[in-house]
């Protein structure tokens, strides 16, 4: 009898991000991935326990679900990364902004704020040049995107420093 994992039990974290492995890897490549982890990150090893503490649970959670056969293709057919029935599929690991290797999504830098911004902005100055300056609407609304366009350069700039 094969027991059924409800979507409430699948890990709200990426399990394969957590290990530091592809969605490809062996059940060998899991294990030594765990194995580099924990000896990284365990809470003995840090003064900041209850983070590590945290960190130490995710690996296990993640090492669970991706070393038992049903449970990782529940996991992944949950995730999108396997269609239902259990044909597996290969997934490109690819990033259209490049490589962010060691980041989370939220710790990426360079936004793509400024450029957008800077890119309307020179389009609607643009038109209103074409346009013509005639009235004190058409000079605020170039004198607005004057603005927004060098906000976008200042933002485009941090964002390619930061």
């Amino acid at each position: 009898m094969i027991a059924t994992v409800s979507d409430r039990d699948l890990p709200a974290f990426d399990c394969y991000r957590v290990l530091g492995v592809a969605t490809t890897a062996t059940t060998t490549d899991i294990e030594a991935a765990f194995r580099i982890a924990a000896k990284r990150d365990h809470p003995d090893l840090h003064e900041d326990a209850p983070r590590s503490t945290l960190r130490m649970q995710q690996l296990n959670l993640a090492r669970q679900w991706l070393t038992d056969p049903e449970r990782r293709a529940r996991y992944d057919e949950a995730r999108g990364l396997r269609p239902p029935g259990g044909r597996s599929i290969d997934l490109p690991d690819i990033d259209p902004l490049g490589s962010w290797s060691g980041t989370s999504d939220e710790e990426r830098s360079g936004s793509m704020t400024g450029p957008i911004l800077a890119s309307l902005a020179s389009m609607v100055l643009l038109v209103m040049i074409f346009l013509g300056l005639g009235s004190w609407l058409t000079v605020g609304i170039a004198l607005a995107a004057g603005i927004v366009l060098l906000y976008g350069l200042v933002l485009t700039i941090l964002g390619a420093v930061g």
